[in-house]
Parts: structure tokens; sequence; C-alpha cells
């Protein structure tokens, strides 16, 4: 079976995460982003040879991203949430929300192309 061009552009998209956290760690120092690189690495490379354990990485790395947000967007909310009004307060989450769902969904993608996959094998 041929990868779809939705694979491929699950494949730039974690090459491209990868690199800007590359990025990060020579940037800040956080070599804490060093799994995170891995991770997008791993993912990739298993998807271009059409691994299906590099479903598990997509699914860690949609996790991790998706839960970090959530985590920072609730620090926010108890901290010190910077709009009071609820227009401002939508329109900042916004990106977030486009953000997060790349991760989400390119796990059910790669979900349902492994079934896919696997159901012809």
């Amino acid at each position: 079976m041929t990868r779809s061009i939705t694979i491929w552009i699950i494949v730039s998209i974690l090459l491209i995460y990868g690199s800007y956290n590359s990025w990060l760690i020579y940037q800040t120092g956080e070599s804490l982003f060093g799994l995170w690189v891995s991770a997008c690495f791993i993912a990739s490379i298993g998807l271009i040879f059409n691994k299906s354990w590099s479903q598990y990485f997509v699914y860690l790395i949609s996790l991790f991203t998706t839960g970090g947000w959530a985590y920072f967007i609730i620090y926010l909310a108890t901290t010190n949430w910077p709009y009071t009004e609820v227009r401002d307060t939508f329109i900042a989450l916004v990106p977030g929300i486009l953000f997060i769902s790349i991760p989400l969904l390119s796990s059910i993608y790669v979900f349902k192309y492994f079934k896919r996959m696997k159901q012809l094998t």
C-alpha cells in the first residue's frame, strides 16, 4: 500500500515540529525538548517506512502537546488570566485550539491508516 499525501503532510509536520524543538534546545538550553525531537524524528522515520509502531509515537506527541497546552491554559486561568471579556478570551484561545487540532487530527488519521493497512494484509 502506498502512502497517501496526508501521511506525507503528517511526516512534514513532525519534521518541522522536531526541528523547531531542536531550535528551542539551542535557544533555551533546556534539554527536555530533546524528548520531543527524538519522538518527532522517530515517528517520521517510522511513517516513511510504514512501520506500525510509529503510530504510538504520533499518539505520544499528540498527548503531550495537547496536555502541555491544556496545562498552560489551566495555569494561566488559575494565576492571572490576562482577559476579562469573554470575546477577548475566545479570540486568545482560537490559535491554540487550531494548533491543538493538528496533533489530534494527525492521531486520528494515523490510527485509521494503520487500521486499514492491517485489514489489507
